[in-house]
């Protein structure tokens, strides 16, 4: 379900918001049809466990998302600029063009 909602498009997701709705209505939708199936053929599994399941599948992803946004957000800044030293020179500037 999260391939036909697009969570995995880069192109739909480029604010966190927007990648947690569409990881939200994925979980969802692949929860309304588990329940269908489950209706189908287990009638003997409880709403509660049921919705912890869907709950903690919930957060799980989106605390996975997060924290994967927040590793290639990191990973992607920028790196300080290398300082170096010039040494030997009299005067400051000498030998530059212009």
């Amino acid at each position: 379900m999260l391939l036909v909602v697009s969570v995995y498009d880069p192109r739909y997701n480029l604010h966190a918001a927007d990648e947690f709705q569409r990881a939200s209505f994925g979980v969802l939708l692949a929860a309304l049809g588990f329940a269908g199936l489950l209706y189908l053929t287990v009638r003997e599994v409880s709403r509660w466990l049921f919705l912890t399941f869907v709950l903690l599948d919930l957060l799980l992803l989106l605390g996975w998302r997060a924290v994967a946004r927040l590793a290639w957000r990191i990973s992607k800044a920028p790196r300080p600029a290398a300082r170096s030293s010039l040494s030997g020179r009299e005067s400051w500037g000498s030998g530059w063009p212009g």
